[in-house]
């Protein structure tokens, strides 16, 4: 293919997402081929020939450059792949010949720009692309792992994580040493925030505050009362001109708050001083240089390491920000949009929708439109409603449409009861949110009150927990709306954990409001998003360390807007009933691909058994597991796998639950004493077992040769496993036998894995019950034959044959004296 052709394709490629602008205004400028249309950058290709004199005009292939954000983005196109990239680590050896050496070249003629470049090879068949990443005022070049060509905004996003994550460290580093002086002054965590917040706002307004108290150190017998005052006329200024009374009662509250806090003038000044001096120029710095910034929402972050470990000041939960970006992009905002927040906490939908919908107006008019009569949050918390206000100032809201009520609101937490969408300027047209921690059917109360709200969609994140049963709730928000989609969410995105230490697992709804099986409705589109790239450290929590979230989200999207089935990953489902659990585990049916997961789970018992027993020849059996993959590729599981024909049985028809066993006790108790009894709780690794070698000190029944299922547990619930060997086991399991005393060890370890199939509808925290074992709605998946008969022959073939279960076999048959025997 000529270098034209593959232009043309990747050119028309950018111009497929530039041409839907005005739909979905992903590009909000024009793409250019070698020349710009904006002066600033054609004057410094004016030098940035290929040639090594550089005395000439440079001229990439693609050039991107929007004038306001200074966002740069240039682009090399080669049209054959072995000219993709020179491989000179380090260098730029041959920019003429080879794309990624071109781009690079063009991109260091731009210190002064956050630039990208775009390095594409090959033909429409056969290509790579290759993205990299400069930051303003570096030398070096950052590999962006995504190889698919983003939108505008997602670019912004990466340049605006770097500038927020430079400044969150200094501002990490500021308000640790301020939560430090607020320690020693005995200020209580939960103050914190408010008194921050008090004089910030202060600050930003009535920058003379500090001069006063300087001018009348001697005099001023109360401080909190200057700031309270400084305080008052400005909220009153900001707050809904509609609900201008009621304000009044709230701004007395919240002043009345801070009087109360009781902090001498002392300790005042220091504070006063320490947030002028060293947190406002953080501030000011963040206003000037980036929109889209949720300060208090980071100020929270900071304060959350001087908490208990709950994860929670004032009762609130952070929605983390790469989720919020997410819920913004499934929300596909216009730029004529109104967007609502029913529970709005610190304000970062608002902040972050507010910066979406200013990035499409097209001047300073539109701008203040989408400020003053787009953008509205409900708050019943009168202490987060004021850091809400306190994020919307410092990102330049100048009339503010944060409506609160925290006048007994029935039921607790539901503020929200006593808004309808006549009380706003204009009807909101969207909701993004993250509803409050409520029960389950004061969860669905919320929900459906806030879908009152808005006239066309909702996005909204919830413990996928209220989608199973509450059938009374889901019959009415179908008889009045559409689910267009719900998205699990990876596990622990939440770094709070619920009050049984359990990790809150989370879905996001997508809401097609007030039209119940629209005519745009095709089905619910059910997705796993397993993994969202992240990982932790004690330092940054969980965050991107290596930049993997972007093209996760962009496959995603890709996914979504498509609505593309994916085994494993996503369904879509024509037709889903409130008696269903609106969940992708319910709709993701166990098939015969699930066997395929065998080997690992005997592998599992093999390394259990092994870390369980000190014995000689451990030396022997890890040489074994080192070269184990030759033996299972003769062995070839799906050679196997493909003669299962799986039928669903009943549980209870070949296992018995085993009664009046005494259950053991916490796992502190027994973190001491050694024996030889394993300790099994609801865990997803090692065959079960939370301790190898403890004894029963408490009474508890010793068990061997048994089955226990995980009822409950933090991402084990649905999980079996077989003990051939001596266990006392926790209240989170039940404990099972087979009915049928004749089946051998290799049936009993099949039929274990077959009963954690049933993990895959449990992933997200259902628990397990008796009553379903008792009434047959816990199934089995066991293959059968042509009789339609449980095909235990085939089941004992698969098992010998198996390379880790012969390994098993040995070594229980070498240390039966210790297992005892297990057939």
């Amino acid at each position: 293919m000529k270098k034209k052709e593959l232009e043309f394709y990747l050119h028309n490629h950018l111009f497929n997402i530039v041409n839907d602008m005005k739909k979905s205004s992903l590009y909000k400028y024009n793409w250019n081929v070698i020349k710009s249309d904006f002066d600033e950058i054609n004057q410094k290709l004016s030098i940035a020939s290929k040639n090594s004199s550089f005395s000439s005009i440079g001229r990439p292939d693609l050039i991107y450059f929007n004038p306001e954000t200074k966002l740069l983005i240039l682009g090399e196109i080669k049209n054959d792949i072995k000219k993709h990239t020179s491989n000179s680590v380090g260098k730029i050896k041959d920019p003429k010949s080879f794309s990624v050496d071109g781009v690079l070249h063009y991109m260091k003629f731009f210190k002064e720009y956050d630039v990208f470049g775009i390095a594409a090879s090959g033909s429409v068949d056969d290509y790579i692309i290759d993205q990299f990443y400069s930051k303003k005022d570096s030398l070096n070049f950052e590999v962006l792992p995504s190889q698919r060509i983003l939108n505008e905004f997602d670019y912004q996003n990466i340049i605006a994580d770097d500038l927020v994550e430079e400044k969150i460290d200094g501002l990490s580093n500021v308000l640790s040493n301020l939560n430090k002086l607020m320690d020693n002054s005995k200020i209580s965590v939960e103050k914190r925030p408010i008194i921050t917040g008090a004089i910030i706002f202060s600050l930003i307004h009535f920058k003379q505050i500090t001069t006063d108290i300087e001018k009348h150190k001697t005099n001023i017998s109360n401080i909190s009362k200057l700031l309270i005052e400084s305080i008052k006329t400005k909220m009153l200024s900001v707050l809904p001109e509609n609900k201008r009374d009621k304000n009044i009662g709230i701004i007395d509250r919240f002043c009345n708050l801070i009087e109360s806090y009781s902090i001498n003038n002392e300790i005042w000044k220091k504070i006063i001083d320490n947030i002028d001096k060293k947190l406002m120029p953080i501030i000011n710095k963040m206003k000037k240089e980036s929109y889209n910034h949720d300060f208090s929402g980071d100020m929270y972050r900071v304060l959350l390491r001087y908490t208990s470990g709950d994860g929670k000041i004032l009762g609130q939960v952070l929605t983390p920000k790469h989720i919020v970006n997410l819920m913004i992009d499934l929300a596909e905002l216009k730029k004529d949009d109104s967007i609502i927040d029913p529970a709005c906490g610190t304000g970062i939908f608002l902040v972050n929708s507010m910066n979406k919908l200013i990035s499409m107006a097209k001047n300073n008019d539109e701008i203040e439109i989408i400020k003053r009569k787009k953008i509205y949050g409900i708050e019943i918390s009168k202490e987060m409603f004021f850091l809400t206000l306190v994020n919307m100032l410092i990102n330049d809201d100048g009339k503010t449409n944060i409506y609160v009520d925290d006048d007994n609101p029935e039921p607790k937490n539901s503020g929200i009861f006593k808004f309808n969408k006549n009380d706003f300027f204009e009807n909101p047209k969207k909701v993004i949110m993250n509803p409050p921690y409520l029960s389950q059917n004061e969860m669905w109360k919320f929900i459906n009150k806030s879908l009152t709200l808005a006239t066309e969609k909702a996005i909204i994140i919830v413990s996928t927990s209220i989608f199973k049963g509450n059938i009374e709730f889901k019959r009415e928000f179908l008889k009045n709306n559409s689910l267009i989609s719900v998205i699990n969410m990876p596990n622990n995105i939440f770094q709070n954990k619920s009050s049984s230490g359990a990790q809150v697992k989370t879905s996001i709804m997508v809401v097609d409001i007030g039209r119940p099986n629209s005519e745009n409705y095709t089905g619910t589109y059910f997705y796993d998003l397993k993994d969202d790239g992240f990982i932790s450290s004690k330092k940054h929590g969980r965050y991107d360390g290596i930049k993997k979230w972007t093209q996760i989200k962009s496959n995603f999207l890709d996914n979504y807007k498509n609505k593309k089935e994916i085994l494993n990953t996503a369904i879509l489902v024509k037709n889903v009933s409130e008696y269903d659990t609106w969940n992708f585990n319910f709709y993701n049916k166990i098939s015969s691909d699930d066997f395929l997961n065998l080997n690992d789970y005997l592998f599992n018992l093999l390394l259990e058994l092994i870390n369980k027993n000190k014995y000689e020849n451990k030396y022997e059996i890890y040489n074994y597991l080192f070269n184990i993959n030759d033996e299972l590729k003769k062995y070839n599981l799906k050679k196997y796998i493909q003669q299962l024909n799986i039928k669903e049985n009943p549980a209870n028809k070949f296992l018995e639950i085993k009664k009046n066993i005494n259950k053991a006790l916490r796992i502190e108790k027994y973190l001491d004493i050694k024996g030889n009894i394993s300790y099994v709780a609801a865990s997803n690794s090692k065959n079960g077992c939370r301790l190898n070698n403890t004894r029963n000190i408490y009474n508890e029944s010793v068990l061997k040769n048994l089955f226990t299922w995980n009822t409950q547990g933090d991402g084990g619930a649905g999980l079996a496993f077989f003990h051939p060997y001596k266990f006392i086991v926790a209240s989170t399991c039940k404990v099972f036998d087979v009915i049928d005393k004749k089946l051998n060890l290799e049936h009993k370890i099949f039929i274990a894995f077959s009963m954690s199939l049933e993990h895959k509808n449990r992933y997200f925290g259902y628990s397990i019950s008796e009553d379903e074992f008792k009434t047959g709605t816990l199934k089995l998946f066991l293959p059968v034959n042509l009789e339609n008969e449980i095909d235990w022959n085939l089941i004992k073939k698969i098992m010998i044959n198996n390379p880790i279960f012969k390994k098993i076999k040995i070594i229980l048959d070498e240390y039966k004296n210790i297992y005892n025997k297990y057939s």
